[in-house]
């Protein structure tokens, strides 16, 4: 792979696959799907039990698997006919299906998928040793675990769905804040009614704040629907 430790930015997809190829990402059991592979990120696809949890954790400077044993309260075959149900507001542990084996200048960020947040599904990636969701140390090498909380429907699952997504990283791939700043002064990232946010009405600090105005006059287009308080359990992979 071209890739040096001195480049900096998110790997597209021809690197990830290079990644697979070089085993800095591997899967239990099967090849990894060339569908898993997107423009900038990788689908993470889960296993086949799922751990129901007495709380969410993090490791801190032990694996997953030993901290595991403190908080799980029971266990659910996600290969029976139909998948396994994810009860509303429980939170649960699966082993997601890939492992890495990451270089010492690589790290990665994981985050849910696009459908997953539609759908009201709180998710995030946890590794072994760490202290921080979502993030993936450089030089990483283990297994990747995934802690699901259906927040508005109970859902059914099943192995190899994929919730979550990673992104590969060399160096610091953002903008620093002097960077944004320049960068809205010459083409505007931030409106308001169609005009501008002048320089002193974006909120930069680690990045740029933005909002989503909501408003509307009476009688105007719905922003939003109220989930129903039961239904049956819903598939991800419908949506």
């Amino acid at each position: 792979m071209t890739l040096r430790p001195s480049d900096h930015g998110v790997l597209p997809s021809q690197m990830i696959a290079e990644a697979i190829k070089a085993e800095w990402i591997a899967s239990s059991g099967s090849d990894i799907p060339d569908e898993s592979i997107q423009p900038a990120s990788l689908d993470l696809r889960l296993g086949d039990v799922a751990y129901r949890l007495r709380c969410s954790f993090l490791p801190d400077n032990e694996p997953v698997a030993q901290a595991l044993r403190r908080y799980q309260m029971g266990r659910i075959d996600l290969t029976s006919e139909g998948g396994g149900i994810l009860e509303q507001n429980r939170p649960y542990l699966i082993p997601l299906v890939e492992h890495l084996n990451l270089p010492l200048w690589v790290h990665a960020k994981a985050n849910p998928k696009s459908s997953t947040g539609r759908l009201d599904i709180f998710t995030r990636v946890i590794t072994d040793n760490s202290f921080m969701f979502d993030e993936v140390p450089s030089g990483y090498t283990g297994r990747l675990y995934l802690e699901v909380v259906p927040r508005t429907f109970t859902i059914r699952v099943k192995p190899g769905l994929a919730l979550n997504q990673l992104r590969l990283m060399v160096g610091q791939p953002g903008l620093t804040d002097s960077e944004i700043r320049n960068l809205h002064s010459r083409s505007p990232l931030l409106f308001r009614n169609g005009l501008a946010r002048g320089p002193n009405d974006v909120a930069i600090n680690n990045g740029l704040f933005m909002g989503l105005d909501l408003g509307r006059e009476a009688g105007g287009e719905s922003v939003g629907y109220s989930a129903k308080e039961n239904s049956k359990p819903y598939r991800p992979e419908q949506s």
